[in-house]
């Protein structure tokens, strides 16, 4: 069974519980307005799928915000860090969000790149934390309420609490279409497919409809990526029992504008 039919068939069986698969699409690393970005958004608008965009606000292009404004009510942006910069020690994973850099600075950092993002990307901007390299240490996450955000999405499994309080939602991606050791390279067609076959496998015995996490990076997008993304997003638009959520689904906010940070800011 190849894996087209190994996702078909898990499908199928949201189909016969009564169940719609959900799904949404995340992409890292944005900062400026790029070839690669404008082929991201464009494939998202004509295929209507809603996108959210991790945007680094260190360094941010004063174009970007103008033109994501113009793609449409279906591309959302999260905030990236602050810098993307690696404040890990040498011999250990990369990581900006570690206390290793000192606490009260990351959190100021945190804090400015929000209020940075919400006031230039206004109502395309989303107080959702995506920690670069997926990685955040605990001191620097249980403050984030008290930084103005109310999300945060990493890679692979939820904490089940966090991703149920009422004032702070997880959802992460469980899918990525890299593989990044030893090298960078396109995981490929089947092993990403036989991936999402297992995701909803494990959802579907469960009866959990929370949705499936695709995470892409555009700037490393060759054409095989590409084509793959645009098969992959068609036919699950196609399939009855699957869906892409909208990013303020998967993020159910509250009504809060960047008077929180700066507040704490002045304090």
């Amino acid at each position: 069974m190849d894996g087209w039919d190994s996702l078909k068939r898990q499908l199928n069986r949201f189909a016969e519980k009564g169940l719609v698969a959900s799904f949404w699409w995340r992409d890292d690393d944005a900062c400026e307005l790029t070839p690669a970005l404008e082929r991201l958004v464009k494939l998202a608008c004509d295929t209507h799928t809603p996108l959210a965009i991790a945007v680094i606000p260190e360094g941010l292009s004063p174009d970007l915000p103008k033109y994501l404004a113009g793609a449409g009510p279906q591309v959302k942006v999260l905030q990236h860090g602050f810098s993307h910069k690696n404040h890990a020690a040498n011999g250990r994973k990369k990581q900006e969000l570690t206390v290793a850099a000192g606490l009260e600075f990351l959190c100021e950092q945190l804090s400015e790149g929000r209020i940075s993002l919400a006031e230039v990307f206004a109502d395309t901007f989303l107080p959702v934390l995506v920690p670069p390299w997926n990685r955040i240490d605990e001191e620097i996450l249980e403050a984030l309420p008290s930084l103005g955000f109310q999300g945060l999405s990493t890679f692979g499994h939820e904490d089940e609490g966090r991703r149920r309080e009422e004032n702070f939602h997880q959802a992460n991606c469980h899918i990525d279409v890299f593989q990044w050791k030893p090298e960078r390279a396109f995981r490929g067609t089947e092993a990403i497919l036989c991936e999402l076959a297992s995701q909803l496998a494990d959802r579907a015995d469960k009866a959990n409809t929370g949705p499936v996490g695709i995470m892409t990076h555009h700037l490393y997008h060759e054409e095989d990526v590409w084509e793959f993304l645009r098969c992959l997003i068609t036919y699950l638009h196609n399939h009855p029992a699957a869906r892409f959520c909208g990013v303020e689904e998967v993020f159910p906010l509250r009504d809060v504008g960047p008077a929180i940070g700066k507040a704490m800011r002045a304090s």
